[in-house]
């Protein structure tokens, strides 16, 4: 999902978890600068996880 883990196991590693945790705290301390409401952090965090889960998803299929 977010750092290159497949979910069905296979390719990932700890340097892309790392930066896919990275990523989600700059959005986060993002939206502290500005600001936002809690409820839509976490909406939005939530929308890059499910577009990160169908992306993966679907480079999985096209590989078979």
């Amino acid at each position: 999902m977010i750092g290159g883990a497949n979910l069905a196991g296979g390719v990932g590693g700890a340097a892309g978890a790392v930066i896919g945790a990275a990523l989600i705290e700059v959005i986060r301390n993002g939206f502290v600068l500005i600001g936002a409401n809690t409820y839509w952090e976490e909406v939005f965090i939530g929308v890059i996880i499910i577009i990160a889960v169908l992306v993966d998803q679907l480079r999985t299929r096209r590989a078979f």
